[in-house]
């Protein structure tokens, strides 16, 4: 009898305590990331939240927003020797293209498509490395997030 008296005293003094200590915080911690990535950050955040009890959404988000960065790093020195010179000839090569197909009376729908695509391109021509939400992100190497899983307490 002593002990389960003494068992719900311990229970009822760790309800106690767990019930005093302050909250985890819940959401997207945003400390330390730039403002220019907080959209990113969020989105990245909100996808991982989705029926998620695996992984650690703060950490998956900081770890895809280091990923973005440091591509998008590497992809601003590269562009006036690399993506530049690309973008030029495939404006080119559109150009062609879409003369072509306005000369052989392709659909409508064809030519609409491809004037599209050229005016895309052109702008973000135009646009170089100015917006870093307007460049391809690689994909996220394999096992990147793995240090993000939640172990058990």
């Amino acid at each position: 009898m002593q002990k389960s008296i003494k068992y719900r005293i311990l229970t009822a003094v760790a309800l106690l305590i767990s019930a005093c200590a302050e909250p985890e915080p819940t959401g997207p911690d945003l400390s330390g990331i730039e403002t220019r990535d907080h959209n990113y950050f969020n989105e990245i955040y909100n996808r991982c939240n989705i029926g998620n009890a695996v992984n650690d959404c703060n950490c998956v988000a900081r770890v895809n927003v280091e990923h973005r960065e440091a591509a998008y790093e590497k992809y601003a020195a590269e562009f006036d020797t690399i993506h530049k010179p690309k973008m030029e000839a495939d404006i080119e090569k559109m150009t062609a293209t879409l003369e072509e197909k306005t000369m052989n009376r392709s659909d409508e729908r064809v030519l609409e498509a491809l004037e599209q695509d050229l005016h895309r391109l052109k702008v973000k021509l135009e646009n170089g490395v100015e917006n870093i939400d307007d460049f391809e992100l690689p994909f996220l190497p394999s096992g990147a997030t793995d240090a993000c899983k939640i172990t058990g307490s």
